[in-house]
This record gives C-alpha cells, structure tokens and sequence, in this order.
C-alpha cells in the first residue's frame, strides 16, 4: 500500500481579458496534492499546498506529511497546529535573506488554513472552483471562466502544466522522480530509496517526508548550479553579486552535506545516474557565454 502517491506540478495560469482591453494576467507556482491515508488505507484528509518555487513547496508538503503520520490528522486536533512556528522552523534562512518572492500556502477544501507571503489572487479561486468541483482538477479551469463570464468578465484562461516530481511512498521503499529544466533542455532523472543492507528497520526506514525534503534539496541544489552558472558567466564583478554567489556557494556546499548525509543513512539508488553539480554549472556557464 502507498503511504503517500502524488504529483507536483509546476503551473500558468494566464488570464486574457476577451475584449483585448486590458494586458493578460499571470498566475504561477507550482502545487502538490496530499491525500493523507491512515495505516488502513483510508483517506483522512486532503490537503493542498501551493509554492512559490519547487523546493519550498516540497519542504511544506514534508512538514504537513511528518506531523500527519507521526501525530496524525492535523485539523481535528484539540491542540491546533502551529502553523506559522512549525514553517518558520522548516523554512531555509538562505531562502528568507534572498527570495523576496517566495510565498506558501495550504489548502483544506477549497480555504486556505495558512500563507506566507503575497501571491495572486487567482490561485485561492482555482482552489475554491476544485473543492466545488469534487476535486476534479482538470475541470476547475474550465469553472473558473464560466463563474468570470457569469460575473460579467469575459476571460478566457490558458493553463499550462509541466510535471516537476512524482512521488510513490511505501512502508520499505519510495520511487520519486525529478524533472527540472535545464537551459538547454528538460532534464530528468529518478532515485529509489530502501534501507540499508542488515540495518534494523526502525532505524533505516525512510519515511514519506525524509524522501520529500531529499528531493526538495535536489531541487534547490539544481537550481542554485544554474543560477551560480549564469553569475559566473556574467563575471560577477558587482561586489552584491559577488557576495550572493559566495552565499550560493555556501548553500550548495551544506545541501550537498544533507544530501551525502541521506545516502550514508539509507540505500539511494538513482537512475540513469546521480547528477553532477559542477558539470551542471559549467555546462551552464559554456551555454550563457554563447
């Protein structure tokens, strides 16, 4: 039985106004479902979360995942979950210092039960027309334009989606992959997660969360190579872009510390093969000097 099977998805909304009288509106993040089953296979709860960027979304569905299964369902509780104290713990301090953008925010049923941070107005929508729709996402787009039609704004809404990680989580093993775009092309690759050879299971399972947060920092390291490829390119003779490479670089060095941690802890095993990050941004570098 799945403990946890899902999907992030990296998301546009674009909302063009039918009269051509306004500029189209732009709605983006990315968005993973977490239907949460208990031990006996039945469904608990549903909860949303929406990010700004990939490796903070996956870090807010690992929190909500190591307090569901650990202490179980979180909205029924007699103590509430403190949301706010719980993110603010589970949040990197490299992303707070420099993200001004980043935003989160949770879903229960189509209300929003915590956010961080500023971001459209269309996604609280999107999530209403879902919770309405009987979680029937593919259609909540379409529901969307009929209600703005309805209310007297002709819209038509184009939705693009891009799958970023897939997750299938069992008591002994978990499969996820990762796809992330590369500035030549999209890129992919998967890793399996099982205990270690004659480790004692309760010490060498690796839960649905631990799995989530190696792949958030996969996604984070990734993103840092390339954007540290770009710097590189440029020259970055600016003494603040300097100092944010420098940080880059720091930041690397500790999410390649976590990831290298996980691996001695359990058995990793990535197909086709584990991603090089120094290949990464010189590959980055060649393609930004042309």
């Amino acid at each position: 039985m799945f403990l946890l099977n899902t999907t992030m998805l990296r998301e546009k909304f674009t909302l063009n106004d039918a009269s051509g009288g306004e500029e189209p509106m732009i709605a983006a993040g990315n968005r993973i479902t977490l239907p949460l089953l208990s031990r006996k296979g039945q469904r608990e709860e549903r909860l949303i979360v929406r990010g700004q960027n990939m490796h903070t979304t996956l870090r807010m569905a690992a929190l909500i995942c190591r307090t569901y299964f650990r202490e179980g369902p979180i909205q029924s509780r007699k103590t509430p979950f403190d949301w706010a104290e719980q993110w603010a713990n589970t949040v990197p301090d490299f992303e707070r210092q420099t993200n001004q953008s980043s935003w989160i925010a949770v879903y229960s049923a189509g209300r929003t039960i915590f956010k961080e941070g500023t971001y459209h107005p269309f996604m609280d929508i999107i999530e209403q027309c879902d919770a309405r729709n009987r979680d029937e996402y593919d259609r909540s787009v379409e529901i969307a334009e009929k209600a703005f039609n309805m209310a007297g704004r002709g819209v038509t809404i184009a939705h693009d989606t891009t799958i970023a990680m897939v997750i299938g989580a069992m008591d002994e093993r978990t499969r996820v992959g990762l796809m992330f775009r590369h500035p030549r092309k999209s890129a992919t690759f998967n890793f399996v997660v099982e205990p270690k050879a004659g480790a004692t299971l309760d010490m060498a399972v690796a839960e649905p969360h631990h799995c989530l947060l190696h792949a958030a920092a996969w996604l984070e390291l990734i993103q840092l190579s390339v954007n540290a490829g770009f710097t590189r390119a440029k020259g970055g003779t600016q003494l603040n872009k300097r100092r944010l490479l420098e940080a880059a670089q720091r930041r690397i060095g500790k999410l390649n510390a976590e990831l290298e941690q996980f691996e001695e802890t359990y058995d990793v095993f990535y197909r086709p093969e584990r991603p090089n990050m120094l290949t990464l941004i010189d590959e980055v570098e060649k393609f930004a000097q042309g």
